[in-house]
């Protein structure tokens, strides 16, 4: 931790502070009327950080000054304006948490009168303990003092549930007047917002919703996965927002349709605030030691659970971390790096995987050899080609055939068949003598060579096809059709027992 008093060229400071931010700040100030700063903070919420702010609801912020907050709002950016419940008592604090990770308070207020008076902030930084305090201030602020009684929507976000009369079995959301739909009612369901965010039912699928911006609405869903049940690291989740294009809202309710653009982050469902990490990302990916793969404007980098960036967005390509390890790329050459972003692995090698293992299959000068997680070569580069790791056994390619190897570089079954595929549910799939057939990790055949291919075995079984012939395949994409030949398409069960399509 890092504590530091200022007394002069406060202002100048407090700029380089949030000029630095790159995720986050949260203001909570009695008055705001310094314009260059709001002009700084106008800069970052353009660039994509997510900044929300907390003013009296008084003249002096209302009237007696030339910032626009709207502007601001414009950007992504939220402004709350706070009304005291008791008679002359207003919100004084003049607090400022960056990034979630630096804390600036004092008696300086962010007005232009601050600067002529003798002032002083403390700015501290690595203190979790601290900004948890203050953002806990900040969130009890909005819950306590935000006007709810305010139809003023613009300034307060306010949103309630709604429906129209003639079909309220869809709902969406509305000010609180009910005179204005701000979210079209295309919903099975919703519930009120918190925080900003509500969750909705979408075509039986559970989404959450925000406002975004100069979007009037946005749909967070959790990629593949509807139901965002899969936690990953302090219960945040990643999710997916797709902001709602206004122009097409009111004529469509189809959610394909309305669809404009894409922004990844992080939520956590089971707390408040939900949002955690906000919605910048070109895409996100799921945390792993420690640490989430993220897109920032077109480069990889990782992130804490913080938001806050631990290795820099700089790679072409990169995956997440699997024990301590992970393969990145830049300008066409692949390599590894640590949790640290050392490079354990240079970043010279024509191709560069880490399987959940943590050991790594590397291409160099046209052979494939394997790292372990620190970046120890622990089989040299003498394979010619490399199919996959399965089941703790990898299929290489030497002198023309195929075979398997154990993860210290032993044979395990010998190289003797022209095309292999890796074990699954305890055998592979191997090509002898232009047929597939199956084996066991000792090299046994288990279901034998009369298969004109095959795939992997799931559930106990695997596809395979009989009478393969080419010329079937070509009239087919010519002519639309099969011909009356000999293919036949079905499963086998691991006894080898063969169950075929009609």
């Amino acid at each position: 931790m890092k504590t530091q008093a200022y007394f002069q060229d406060i202002q100048k400071e407090i700029i380089n502070q949030i000029s630095s931010a790159k995720s986050s700040i949260l203001i909570a100030v009695a008055w705001m009327t310094d314009q260059s700063i709001f002009n700084v903070l106008l800069k970052k919420a353009k660039d994509g950080v997510k900044i929300e702010l907390l003013l009296v609801n008084d003249e002096i912020n209302n009237e007696k000054t030339r910032i626009q907050h709207k502007d601001l709002e414009d950007f992504g950016g939220c402004v709350y304006f706070i009304t005291p419940t008791i008679e002359g008592a207003i919100m004084h604090h003049k607090f400022c948490v960056i990034d979630d990770n630096i804390v600036i308070t004092g008696s300086y207020n962010w007005s232009n009168r601050a600067k002529q008076n003798d002032e002083n902030i403390i700015i501290t930084r690595g203190s979790p303990d601290l900004v948890d305090q203050f953002n806990s201030e900040f969130i009890s602020i909005k819950e306590r003092l935000v006007d709810s009684n305010s139809t003023n929507f613009e300034q307060n976000n306010i949103l309630v549930p709604c429906c129209y009369q003639s079909k309220p079995d869809k709902k969406g959301f509305s000010t609180p007047d009910f005179k204005k739909v701000i979210i079209p009612c295309i919903f099975d369901n919703v519930e009120n917002f918190v925080d900003g965010i509500a969750r909705v039912v979408l075509n039986g699928k559970i989404r959450f919703v925000v406002r975004n911006g100069n979007a009037m609405g946005s749909i967070i869903h959790p990629g593949d996965d509807p139901f965002i049940e899969k936690e990953f690291i302090n219960g945040l989740q990643v999710a997916c927002m797709s902001i709602l294009d206004s122009s097409c809202m009111a004529i469509t309710s189809s959610y394909d349709m309305i669809i404009t653009s894409k922004e990844y982050g992080y939520v956590d469902v089971t707390k408040y605030p939900m949002i955690r990490i906000p919605f910048i990302y070109d895409h996100a990916f799921e945390f792993s030691d420690g640490l989430a793969l993220v897109q920032y404007k077109g480069k990889y980098g990782y992130i804490n659970e913080r938001g806050n960036a631990e290795i820099d967005y700089k790679y072409d390509s990169a995956d997440s971390f699997k024990k301590g390890i992970a393969s990145v790329g830049i300008n066409g050459k692949y390599g590894a790096i640590d949790i640290k972003g050392k490079t354990v692995i240079p970043l010279h090698c024509d191709y560069c995987f880490v399987f959940p293992e943590g050991i790594v299959v590397v291409k160099y000068k046209g052979k494939f050899g394997f790292f372990d997680p620190v970046g120890n070569e622990v089989i040299p580069f003498l394979y010619d080609d490399f199919e996959g790791l399965g089941e703790g056994l990898a299929a290489v390619k030497i002198n023309n055939k195929w075979g398997f190897i154990d993860v210290n570089g032993n044979q395990a079954i010998a190289f003797v068949y022209d095309q292999v595929k890796y074990f699954r549910e305890g055998l592979a799939a191997v090509r002898l003598n232009k047929k597939w057939g199956f084996i066991d990790k000792t090299g046994a055949q288990i279901i034998p060579y009369i298969y004109d291919e095959t795939w992997y075995f799931k559930d106990g079984k695997a596809s395979v096809h009989m009478n393969y012939n080419f010329l079937d395949y070509f009239i087919m994409f010519f002519k639309g059709r099969f011909t009356k030949s000999k293919i036949k398409y079905g499963y086998i069960d691991k006894n080898g027992k063969q169950y075929w399509e009609d």
